[in-house]
């Protein structure tokens, strides 16, 4: 039986930039070290955010700049995908990438 090891984070009334780019710091710090882990993260629906915060995204194409507010991206995708595509733009891009993201995080 594989042993992991839990770390808590509690997210109510604290700023989603801060807290994300500590989770992802332990992210890179368990990987590396090759610790199996797991991050749970409880009240997500209680963080702050800005109203004005903006995600941009490109389609590639000429003029094909989209900006998306993070109040769009939460009626759309919930707070879970708006944590955890915060931490997946803090994590370096290489071939642990959606190995980290995807398997260190638990939503509580």
């Amino acid at each position: 039986m594989e042993k992991y090891t839990f770390k808590n984070y509690n997210l109510k009334k604290k700023k989603i930039g801060r807290i994300c780019s500590l989770i992802a710091n332990d992210i890179i710090n368990y990987s590396l070290l090759k610790i199996k882990h797991r991050i749970i993260i409880s009240n997500y629906s209680k963080v702050i955010i800005k109203e004005k915060e903006v995600f941009y995204k490109h389609s590639g194409y000429p003029g094909g700049l989209k900006k998306i507010t993070t109040l769009f991206f939460v009626k759309k995708h919930g707070f879970n995908g708006l944590i955890t595509k915060t931490i997946e733009g803090m994590l370096p891009k290489n071939r642990f990438y959606k190995k980290n993201i995807f398997k260190s995080i638990v939503f509580k």
